[in-house]
């Protein structure tokens, strides 16, 4: 009885001591690192630019792509640069990046990304005032590379500044609202026009009014009474009268003080609450928010007759689910179901295998159908989308890359794993005749041998007048000199409206993303002549790298662009046949081919294996064989 005591206190002692070992250790914990923008600040000189107002305005979350004309912009966070000229400002997702300095200095990136750091340079701002320098209130949106609006805080002052850039603004006075869209350069001053109309609506005491495309900016007229200076009275605002949101003109405000009329009805489940949003394609190709209404589970909700005739679809987004959306006609009876969804992980690389960091991921239910949900890659070139629901197509685009559509079943939660393959950047400049930038103005790429794959054909110039296209040569056993026949002409696109021949002489009077202003227009061969409301434009057809003067030779056979001889396939006294090779360049990581335009004898040959060559340098000289 008493021997089982040693083995009793034993075992008593080694639970003890298995009890201290598994018990957690009391440790210090290091917290988790918080994600952040980060950057370096410079003036044009390259030195630091030291307490900076950095001001970052986060995407929307969730970030609905065909909703962001109706989705309030995020609380900006605010923050100033150290003495070296680095910021650091916490943020888990993209979004805009503004600075500013009590100097005039200033700059604006249109997105930017945690983790990874920028370099910003600061330039001369832009001032904008009124003619008659009345005090102004001037809410400014960033027109991005793909045309969506990034907003910045308000400005207010009786004159404000703005990095240069183009910008879609509303402008509050005491005497009523104005629409414009400015194109502004560094250190140059901008003379908001005096109202030469103005245009009063009646509107709905209870309805509250925001321009469309600015759904913050709640317009709370005096009197009931909206005014409206010039083009401003033919915009589109987004109306709530307390239960639904609707589209209308200013004039529609007039007609109807706010009230709607019973249209179609949807019902959800699978949700408690949700808000429902009927879509339609506007005449630019995006998509707008034509109507919204709150809707519960309890019943079918009944939307807002559709303004505009052809059907649209219909999405309906609540908390912690997956956006539903669906084709609806305008005497539809919808249902949708709002699921949990699933989220589907994506990597996307080059050809050559290298991860491709900020390249976009988007999902569409339909083929023609509105984006529900979009991601972004991260240095790793990965990317989590979601949540989605049902079947669908991923879009995958990355810049100087080819996009891609991956089809989505219903049930794949599979990893998405593709390679994009490489493409060009077409680069190029628009100056004024007295050689400053000329910022805003279309540039309409020409392909006139239909060999080039490009993701967009119209850009706009930037702020320093310069402009990119992504382009990818098609198909790949395709003429590796078809490229350089595209030529790039600046010249106004996306016209609504247009009138020929006007009273001032040869002109065009067109309505651009619904601004309306005239154009006088004189062609002289290549070169046209473009007097407008923003100046002068003489504007020339131009080859990506045009030929140096001076250096033609009969026979020669010229460089396309700069690059290193990597093959020479000729010597001189050799019978060559069209299209047989010449000499193989590398240039811009390619391999372009020069080959015989005809049969010939090669009477020189003027370039070597490793000869770093020009643009328009001879590199071999044919002589036609006779018959």
């Amino acid at each position: 009885m008493f021997r089982a005591r040693p083995f009793a206190a034993a075992l008593a002692c080694a639970a003890c001591l298995a009890a201290a070992a598994s018990k957690p250790k009391l440790q210090a914990q290091a917290p988790e690192r918080q994600k952040a923008v980060l950057g370096l600040l410079r003036d044009e000189s390259g030195a630091a630019v030291a307490d900076a107002e950095v001001t970052f305005v986060p995407d929307a979350e969730p970030d609905v792509p065909a909703l962001r004309d109706v989705q309030v912009p995020e609380a900006a966070v605010i923050g100033r640069s150290s003495a070296s000229g680095s910021f650091r400002i916490a943020a888990d997702r993209p979004g805009l990046l503004l600075v500013t300095t009590a100097s005039g200095l200033g700059a604006i990136v249109d997105r930017v990304w945690p983790e990874r750091a920028v370099r910003v340079l600061l330039r001369p701002m832009a001032e904008v005032a009124r003619s008659d320098h009345a005090p102004l209130e001037l809410h400014a949106a960033l027109l991005g590379d793909d045309r969506d609006r990034r907003h910045l805080p308000p400005l207010r002052g009786t004159a404000v500044r703005l990095p240069a850039g183009r910008y879609e603004t509303w402008t509050i006075t005491a005497d009523g609202c104005a629409w414009t869209q400015l194109a502004l350069l560094p250190g140059k001053e901008f003379a908001l026009p005096l109202p030469e109309t103005t245009t009063a609506f009646h509107c709905a005491a209870a309805s509250r009014i925001a321009p469309a495309g600015f759904p913050h900016l709640l317009l709370a007229p005096p009197n009931n009474e909206l005014r409206l200076h010039d083009i401003a009275a033919a915009a589109e605002f987004l109306v709530d009268d307390g239960t639904t949101h609707r589209r209308s003109t200013a004039a529609g405000l007039a007609a109807t003080g706010g009230g709607t009329e019973g249209g179609a009805q949807v019902r959800i489940t699978g949700a408690e609450a949700a808000t429902v949003f009927v879509l339609q394609r506007s005449v630019r190709n995006d998509w707008q928010v034509l109507a919204s209404v709150a809707a519960t589970a309890s019943g079918p909700v009944t939307l807002p007759p559709l303004p505009s005739p052809g059907d649209a679809f219909v999405v309906a987004t609540a908390t912690d689910r997956a956006a539903a959306v669906r084709a609806f006609g305008r005497r539809d009876a919808a249902e949708l179901q709002l699921r949990p969804g699933r989220h589907v992980r994506c990597e996307v690389r080059s050809h050559t295998g290298e991860p491709l960091a900020e390249a976009t991921v988007a999902f569409a239910a339909s083929g023609d159908g509105p984006i529900t949900a979009i991601a972004y890659t991260d240095s790793l070139g990965r990317a989590t989308l979601g949540p989605i629901d049902g079947e669908g197509r991923v879009q995958i685009e990355a810049p100087r890359h080819l996009g891609t559509d991956v089809a989505l079943a219903a049930d794949d939660g599979a990893t998405i794993a593709v390679r994009l393959e490489s493409g060009l950047t077409l680069r190029g400049t628009v100056v004024l005749p007295d050689g400053a930038p000329a910022s805003g103005v279309a540039v309409v790429l020409r392909d006139p041998r239909g060999r080039l794959m490009l993701r967009e054909r119209t850009v706009a110039s930037g702020h320093d007048g310069s402009f990119a296209f992504d382009v990818t040569v098609a198909p790949a056993d395709a003429d590796p000199a078809a490229e350089h026949h595209a030529t790039v002409v600046s010249f106004d696109a996306r016209l609504e409206s247009c009138d020929c021949d006007g009273p001032a002489g040869p002109s065009v009077t067109a309505v651009i993303d619904g601004v309306r202003a005239r154009w006088t227009v004189v062609a002289d061969g290549t070169r046209w002549h473009v007097q407008g409301p923003t100046g002068r434009l003489d504007l020339v057809e131009r080859s990506r790298f045009p030929r140096p003067d001076g250096d033609d030779v009969a026979g020669g056979q010229a460089a396309p662009m700069p690059g290193n001889v990597r093959v020479v396939a000729v010597t001189v006294g050799q019978q060559v046949e069209r299209g047989q090779t010449l000499v193989v360049m590398e240039a811009m990581k390619m391999e372009h081919t020069i080959v015989a335009p005809q049969a010939a004898t090669v009477s020189e040959v003027r370039c070597a294996v490793g000869d770093q060559v020009d643009n328009g340098q001879i590199l071999v000289v044919l002589e036609p064989l006779e018959g």
